[in-house]
């Protein structure tokens, strides 16, 4: 079986600066002032050029601070044999 992600070796620092970095990014940068349409829109254009075997995006929503909603975007179904742990979070279905 061949691997479907190679993942690099990363440390405290490293954490700390894609912190760092995803934070200006989303609230000082270009990002902060997109809706979610075109934040949306710049996703799918990612993940069309990347052209990934499989993506998912996931974050936590909670509507006026209750319950926390899971929400993600993916690509299209998991590979087979993937293990998607539980979040313990009700997902996003929208209104209706």
């Amino acid at each position: 079986a061949q691997p479907w992600a190679l993942i690099p070796r990363g440390n405290a620092e490293d954490v700390e600066r894609a912190v760092a970095a995803a934070h200006r990014a989303a609230y000082d940068g270009d990002w902060a002032g997109m809706t979610a349409s075109q934040r949306g829109h710049m996703i799918r254009k990612l993940a069309d050029l990347l052209e990934p075997k499989w993506l998912r995006i996931g974050g936590y929503w909670y509507p006026r601070g209750g319950i926390p909603i899971d929400v993600f975007w993916q690509t299209g179904a998991p590979p087979e044999g993937l293990w998607l742990p539980d979040q313990g979070v009700p997902t996003y279905r929208g209104r209706g």
